[in-house]
């Protein structure tokens, strides 16, 4: 209630949003058959004490490569349900790196000594470890490989080179190109000594002059 010969007026007003920006950080992992990434994200243009919570990004894809990291997830605290702002996201460069597979040999080689050093192998002999999950990755096996020398013996070294991966998931992996272990074993090989007829006039002595044949070597 006013007196008489007062007046009042009021004016209608507005608050504007402001804008807020949240970016993706620049990142980078290792490849684990996903896209999350750990980088925070950057918050600007926040006002009072109005927060932003439940932050994280992710790249664009899972594979390894040049990679582009987005804003996945946030929620802005203004006490009116982000309704405050005008929200802006941006993107980040980011790179997942190939992931170290560790390639071996296992069980045993076995051959008779033939004057070299060449080894056979079967894929039974080599072990690939560190795939994620049952990603479709292989090892290319070489069937052939070298021991340590050529001699007989027992737990010799053999050794393996041009590992390589395949299969529809191997670009996201490395693999070490050569590989080695004491699973060699070159068994002596038979060998025959014979004597042969011969024939001589008496001398006083057993010598003989014939040659003996050797077969095996």
């Amino acid at each position: 209630r006013f007196a008489s010969g007062s007046s009042s007026s009021r004016k209608s007003g507005s608050i504007a949003k402001a804008n807020l920006t949240i970016s993706a950080t620049t990142a980078s992992k290792t490849y684990d058959g996903g896209p999350s990434s750990t980088g925070p994200l950057n918050v600007t243009g926040l006002q009072a004490t109005d927060t932003v919570t439940g932050r994280s990004q992710v790249y664009d894809q899972k594979n390894a490569g040049s990679r582009t990291l987005q804003v996945a997830t946030y929620t802005v605290n203004d006490g009116n349900g982000g309704q405050n702002y005008n929200v802006t996201t941006q993107t980040a460069a980011g790179t997942i790196l190939q992931a170290p597979l560790t390639a071996g040999l296992t069980g045993t080689v076995v051959k008779p000594y033939d004057g070299t050093d060449a080894a056979t192998l079967a894929a039974a002999n080599y072990t690939l470890s560190g795939v994620v999950g049952s990603e479709a990755v292989t090892l290319n096996n070489p069937a052939s490989g070298t021991y340590a020398n050529r001699n007989a013996g027992t737990a010799k070294s053999v050794s393996v080179a041009g590992l390589a991966l395949g299969g529809a998931d191997a670009a996201n992996y490395t693999v070490n190109p050569t590989a080695s272990a004491n699973i060699g074993t070159i068994n002596p090989k038979a060998l025959t000594l014979a004597a042969v007829p011969s024939d001589k006039t008496y001398n006083g002595t057993t010598a003989s002059s014939g040659t003996v044949t050797v077969t095996g070597l």
